[in-house]
């Protein structure tokens, strides 16, 4: 008997560069009592997952009580700065971040709601899959306490785009 094969030769290895790392810029002090845009995603109908997110404090937090939230949000447009809230402590919660010390801190699955339902298999209303927008557009956005003196801190993403949604 005769045997056809019609695998797909372009699937059999990862021919995308995913999933792969995205950085923030650096926040701290200079954002002091204030939230920061960290990433935006204005692309329409892309769809990035979200399979990891750590926080890296370089220099430690001092002053007043030091905390740090990483959640999500949108803005109008791209480059917007007036951000709405959708969960400002849903990606990494600031129960999640010593930051008074350096180090990188990651999900813990009693804190950070993405955590708790991505660990049970679970993502509750897509907690790890952001859309693209051309307007209301999703963000990802860090909280940082007021009274601050020091302190610098960057988010790390670990994302895969879902093949077929990229531009």
């Amino acid at each position: 008997m005769a045997t056809n094969d019609k695998r797909r030769t372009d699937v059999r290895r990862q021919n995308l560069d995913n999933p792969f790392w995205l950085t923030s810029a650096e926040f701290g002090v200079e954002d002091t009592g204030d939230t920061v845009i960290l990433f935006e995603f204005p692309e329409a109908g892309k769809i990035f997952i979200i399979e990891k997110a750590v926080c890296e404090v370089t220099t430690l937090f001092a002053g007043g009580t030091p905390l740090i939230d990483v959640g999500f949000g949108t803005v109008a447009t791209p480059g917007a700065t007036s951000i709405s809230a959708v969960g400002a402590d849903d990606l990494i919660d600031q129960l999640d971040i010593t930051a008074t010390t350096a180090g990188v801190y990651g999900w813990t699955a009693t804190n950070s709601v993405g955590a708790a339902t991505w660990a049970t298999g679970a993502a509750v209303a897509n907690e790890n899959m952001v859309v693209g927008a051309a307007t209301t557009v999703p963000i990802i956005y860090a909280t940082v306490s007021a009274s601050l003196t020091a302190g610098v801190a960057r988010v790390h993403l670990l994302v895969s785009i879902l093949p077929g949604t990229r531009a």
